[in-house]
């Protein structure tokens, strides 16, 4: 049988089945389509179940972290006995490279990649416990201890080299530490639409993919600058800062805001007390005790000069 043929017969072939096919849903036609429906129906239903399903299963990896987590915490208190203050730790941006010789030589938010390696190394070889922010909410309010060997580690601002660089290394040690993210800077970077001008930032799927050593927080909705001269928290009314507060809020589930700039003053509190937020972080250098203010956290700034020597000294047992 020679080609031509072949493909003659196959057409013939294929037309009488296209054929059947219009005369058979002809004939049972609206069947046909609450057979569809039905099965787009199951399929969508379907999905939502494995959706549920994987939400599930992600809350429980999180409770299952938390257990992890205050068993660590409990065997690090037998062992040092209980802290009676605690730094928490603050970070920016970190750069892959000599300072020295880069773009951010003089930047006093910029460290690089090997300082903080160092960092975390001694913390890891010395035995300190990072805690999360919740662990720190509890400790002031006196509900838990924490081992005298703690630290928290606080990031600003919401960085990609806080996942590029920061990431590995503190999965690698074991550690926790918190993003205070800027929430129209995480939509812009989800959307793509993020200003070429601004470094690049963190989106919600790499938040997603970091929850294993990330808590993510809000440095406000969009109220990362100035109005003037002065921080946007410290100049706007009430009102407004309880829009951009409350958005970010319920958009990353948070109960903890690092103040930009560390500008805030009565009216934020206030703000910050009716958006349901539970306590304020500022950039003033001191430690967390029992009964330091909620709302007014300190934190120990570590820059690009810190010595590891003064390292050592800042996070020392108190």
């Amino acid at each position: 049988m020679n080609k031509n043929k072949c493909i003659h017969i196959y057409k013939r072939f294929f037309v009488g089945i296209l054929v059947f096919l219009i005369f058979f849903s002809a004939l049972i036609g609206p069947e046909a389509v609450y057979a569809k429906e039905n099965s787009e129906s199951n399929y969508t239903e379907i999905l939502q179940g494995i959706e549920g399903l994987i939400e599930r299963v992600r809350a429980l990896e999180k409770d299952n972290l938390k257990l992890k987590q205050d068993n660590v915490r409990l065997m690090k208190i037998i062992e040092q006995g209980i802290a009676k203050q605690v730094p928490v730790l603050l970070y920016h941006h970190l750069y892959d490279g000599d300072l020295k010789t880069s773009p951010y030589n003089g930047n006093g938010v910029v460290i690089s990649v090997d300082s903080f390696k160092e960092q975390m190394k001694y913390l890891k070889d010395n035995g300190y416990y990072t805690a999360t922010l919740e662990e720190l909410e509890r400790f002031i309010a006196k509900e838990i201890d924490l081992p005298k060997k703690t630290v928290v580690i606080t990031f600003d601002d919401g960085y990609y080299s806080n996942i590029e660089y920061a990431y590995p290394i503190l999965k690698k040690h074991g550690q926790r530490a918190t993003i205070f993210v800027i929430g129209k800077n995480v939509e812009d970077v989800t959307k793509g639409t993020l200003s070429p001008t601004k470094l690049k930032g963190v989106g919600y799927e790499d938040i997603k993919n970091t929850s294993d050593v990330f808590e993510f927080h809000s440095h406000t909705y969009n109220l990362h600058n100035y109005t003037g001269d002065e921080p946007s928290l410290t100049v706007l009314s009430k009102e407004d800062i309880l829009e951009d507060i409350s958005k970010i809020r319920e958009d990353l589930g948070t109960d903890y805001l690092a103040y930009p700039f560390g500008g805030y003053n009565d009216t934020t509190i206030e703000a910050l007390i009716e958006a349901g937020y539970k306590l304020g972080f500022t950039v003033k250098e001191g430690y967390v005790s029992p009964n330091t203010e909620k709302y007014e956290i300190p934190r120990i700034s570590i820059w690009p000069w810190t010595s590891i020597g003064r390292f050592k000294q800042i996070v020392a047992p108190r």
